[in-house]
């Protein structure tokens, strides 16, 4: 039973194992931003059934899902004035849930999101995705023998800079030809492919699109 407060910003607050302030950087490092008051217990009666909702097929980072609580055998939702007394706290540095149950991960990985009432916990495993697709990058790379042949790597990653796997990639080569000109990013969030220029071409550069996103890249010396 003891408090631990660094003064450098940095201090995260942990209730009953879990992460209840907002981790920056995905890790437990977080700012200061909350208020921690000691009082009594908050007296809850024991819920029958208690359990956490979440999304199965996983939650996608940087997008707020609300989760909820149900017990009882019909697995009714949780009265409102017993649902206020909920503390939510998440685990494993992979984003943050505020106490109405909003979640707004930020990091691809599993957790946990846990809920106490009263005396009693409840968890929920949960699997974090990679967002919508926000970030394209493109380079071309020269190959180190041949002048005329390059490789070019397509980067796709949402807006936490989580990698973008199974996304369509296209490319548009000016000056030269690609192996593969559509193709998907692998688990990496790359699509890789050989460019062969054109003897004669004076302009040389790589443009690859990803829906609305695009960039373009010449090779570099």
């Amino acid at each position: 039973n003891a408090i631990n407060l660094d003064g450098g910003g940095s201090t995260t607050l942990s209730y009953r194992g879990g992460i209840i302030n907002s981790p920056s950087g995905g890790v437990q490092r977080a700012v200061a931003n909350a208020l921690l008051v000691f009082a009594k217990p908050v007296a809850a009666e024991e819920l029958a059934g208690l359990a956490i909702n979440a999304p199965a097929d996983g939650i996608p980072a940087g997008e707020i899902t609300q989760l909820s609580l149900t017990c009882g055998e019909d697995a009714h939702p949780v009265p409102q004035d017993q649902a206020g007394k909920v503390v939510w706290a998440s685990t494993n540095g992979m984003g943050f849930v505020d106490q109405q149950g909003c979640s707004m991960p930020v990091r691809v990985r599993h957790g946990q999101i846990l809920a106490f009432y009263g005396a009693q916990q409840v968890a929920c495993d949960v699997r974090i995705v990679a967002g919508p697709p926000a970030r394209l990058d493109v380079r071309v790379a020269p190959d180190k023998e041949n002048p005329l042949l390059a490789k070019a790597v397509v980067s796709l990653a949402d807006k936490n800079n989580n990698s973008c796997s199974g996304k369509p990639v296209t490319l548009t080569v000016t000056g030269g030809k690609a192996d593969v000109e559509t193709g998907v990013t692998g688990e990496r969030g790359e699509f890789v492919t050989n460019i062969a220029w054109d003897a004669s071409a004076t302009e040389r550069s790589v443009k690859a699109t990803c829906g609305t996103l695009s960039a373009s890249a010449a090779p570099t010396p």
